[in-house]
């Protein structure tokens, strides 16, 4: 009988407290449990190195001094003893079935990339209503683009390490960036609705401002490296007005039209600064 594969969590978070200990009460609720979890500070200022060290699912919190999300997580690769490791972020709410199913979808890929909801309030803004019906859409992600968000990702630690890890000096796009190199190898993407991971949704102009301007450098950045297209060729740049009501079907995530405008204006303009000015 063959040795079932040990299991890492990772989890890099900047000044989380206000929701680390939602993701980890999720991760002790899980079916299948993680071999270890590692937390892994990026420069809090708050009280989450606390929360994380006095909490029980925690194996061990690890420190990572340079700014930025993906050398949090090539901190937590170098450290994690697992054969297989998931990723999932700060303000994410895993369901109970969430591991199991991530470790189940890598018996046949070398990545995968998990399904992402909205954790919706009763009376979302229209900015809640966008990230719902747009944001980390992770199907799309994997079957249509080619990568997988690392708000809900799972991958042989071998082949990530034999990857060389996230691109650290990457602010923004590292899932993408790694993934393009992955396929490049010859590994493969694939994909898992069963694997759901909730996240907190951008619910304010300024939180949607900063995400849309943060996409837009990244996808300069990404071109830079030849990852990504140029801005006259990105239909990422250019998106009809009609994209801002919604794509859900669900009518709750939809925005009525004068209000989808504004919406629309503010995204486009966010990407093309970001974009632009490189920040």
């Amino acid at each position: 009988m063959s040795t079932p594969p040990r299991v890492s969590v990772v989890v890099p978070v900047k000044d989380g407290e206000r929701t680390l200990g939602v993701l980890l009460d999720a991760l002790v609720a899980q079916t299948r449990p993680a071999d270890e979890v590692l937390v892994v500070d990026n420069g809090s200022s708050d009280r989450t190195v606390e929360l994380a060290k006095g909490h029980p699912v925690v194996t061990r919190v690890l420190h990572e001094p340079r700014p930025g999300s993906y050398a949090a997580r090539n901190a937590g690769l170098a450290e994690a003893t697992g054969d297989l490791l998931a990723f999932t972020d700060g303000d994410c709410k895993p369901t109970p079935g969430w591991l199991a199913a991530g470790v189940a979808a890598l018996a046949d890929h070398d990545l995968v990339g998990g399904r992402v909801e909205v954790l919706g309030s009763a009376a979302p803004s229209v900015w809640e209503r966008l990230d719902a019906g747009h944001y980390l859409d992770q199907r799309r992600n994997v079957e249509q683009e080619g990568f997988a968000a690392t708000a809900n990702f799972f991958a042989r630690a071998e082949v990530l390490r034999g990857l060389g890890g996230f691109a650290a000096d990457l602010r923004s796009g590292g899932d993408r960036e790694v993934c393009i190199r992955a396929a490049r190898a010859g590994h493969t993407l694939g994909y898992s609705a069963d694997a759901l991971a909730e996240h907190h949704p951008r619910a304010t102009f300024r939180q949607t401002w900063k995400l849309q301007r943060r996409i837009g450098y990244s996808l300069r950045d990404l071109h830079r490296r030849d990852l990504h297209a140029p801005w006259y060729a990105d239909r990422q740049m250019i998106l009809s007005p009609r994209w801002a009501r919604g794509t859900s079907s669900t009518p709750e995530v939809r925005t009525a039209a004068p209000a989808a405008m504004g919406v629309w204006g503010t995204v486009v303009l966010a990407r093309w600064v970001g974009r632009v000015t490189g920040r």
